[in-house]
């Protein structure tokens, strides 16, 4: 069974470096409705696994994961891009974007498999999202350039809680998407904060995602970064 497991973990690995990028050319209307589908994705996954595992580190993330659709919904309102029927109806696992709505079904299954499993699909998305964001950042406007540095910085931390749960379990994970290099520099820590600020610990909870006091700021001092 660990076999047969470990095979379907490498096919969807396989699958999700492929599909799991914004097209190579694309408008930006087809990017931002990607990135703002990728965030969707993230959150309904962590629901769901949420459910289906109780593991608290899913409800934490799946929390910070709506403050970041939500951001990135606010995002494409200010670029002047209409929503996807998908974020307007906000229905679970509903994508306009193909690759998108087959990949939440196949990493679903994945993540149905044992906890370990939907801890990698958790790892694994984050450092896409990571990838994917620093990819466009130098091609955003200068409002989206903010919003991509703080979503950034946020999954840098979803990683790493990601992978502190992994090692728990006994399992060593290896990034399949960031280099060696950018992945050891994450799990470190350093990594600017929004607007290029900390590193070595990260915002504040609070003020990276936006919640409770200094709402909607960028955190300017450095503490230890959360852990969900």
């Amino acid at each position: 069974m660990k076999s047969i497991i470990g095979l379907f973990s490498l096919i969807l690995v396989a699958g999700l470096q492929v599909a799991l990028h914004p097209p190579t050319t694309p408008t930006d209307k087809d990017a931002l409705t990607y990135l703002l589908e990728e965030e969707k994705l993230a959150r309904d996954l962590y629901l769901g696994f949420a459910e289906q595992w109780g593991a608290q580190v899913f409800s934490n993330i799946a929390q910070a994961e709506q403050h970041h659709l939500d951001m990135m919904t606010g995002l494409l309102k200010t670029e002047g891009v209409a929503l996807p029927s998908s974020v307007k109806r906000d229905r679970t696992g509903e994508f306009t974007v193909p690759a998108i709505r087959k990949l939440y079904q196949q990493l679903s299954t994945q993540g149905a498999q044992s906890l370990q499993e939907a801890l990698r699909v958790g790892a694994l998305i984050e450092e896409t999202d990571i990838t994917d964001l620093q990819q466009r950042t130098s091609q955003a406007s200068p409002a989206a350039q903010a919003v991509f540095e703080r979503l950034i910085f946020a999954s840098g931390n979803h990683l790493r809680a990601f992978v502190r749960n992994l090692e728990k379990q006994g399992v060593t994970y290896s990034p399949t998407v960031m280099s060696a290099n950018a992945f050891e520099q994450t799990l470190a820590g350093e990594q600017a904060g929004p607007g290029g600020g900390c590193k070595g610990g990260g915002a504040c909870a609070n003020q990276q995602e936006g919640q409770g006091k200094g709402k909607g700021q960028a955190g300017k001092g450095c503490c230890k970064a959360s852990k969900p």
